[in-house]
């Protein structure tokens, strides 16, 4: 009797890919050595996951919970991938921050501490957006973002690494 597993060209590109990686992640590392043949490296993945799978079957869990902790409390990769979205934008925000603040100090620098001597008192929060400053916040926003257009096209067009 043959044994034959048919696999999708997506997943099995997946794979070639998980694949190269391990491979190399791992031999660098010194770590485990995987087969070089796409059948010798896909059973011992299966062999892992089933073991994975088995173990945790007779500890009491069900599928579910298992996969939620192999993904790390998301219940599947669409979840991780949403999940790693969301730090993304959030990570986006932060830098966008700070790169409005050195804006604000470069700003601050040239114009309010040169021809205002007490401006300190008088800044508002930045925060709000109903006050000037805000509205300043705002400007200042529409700036870094044309900025970082600007460096990624050049990086682009340059191939420069960060």
């Amino acid at each position: 009797m043959e044994n034959r597993l048919r696999i999708n060209r997506d997943t099995l590109a997946e794979l070639a890919d998980i694949q190269l990686l391990l491979v190399k992640k791992e031999g660098l590392k010194g770590g485990r050595s995987f087969p070089n043949t796409q059948s010798g490296f896909l059973n011992t993945i299966l062999t892992d996951y089933v073991n994975y799978l088995h173990e945790g079957l007779l500890n009491g869990k069900n599928y579910s919970e298992l996969i939620s902790d192999a993904f790390g409390g998301v219940n599947s990769l669409s979840d991780l991938k949403l999940q790693n979205a969301e730090l993304q934008r959030q990570n986006k925000v932060i830098i966008d921050r700070v790169y409005q603040l050195i804006y604000m100090q470069l700003f601050a620098q040239v114009d309010l501490y040169e021809s205002s001597p007490g401006w300190e008192n008088q800044i508002g929060s930045v925060f709000d957006p109903s006050n000037s400053y805000g509205e300043v916040f705002a400007e200042i926003q529409k700036i870094v973002e044309r900025d970082q257009q600007q460096f990624f096209k050049g990086r682009a067009k340059k191939k420069i690494k960060l």
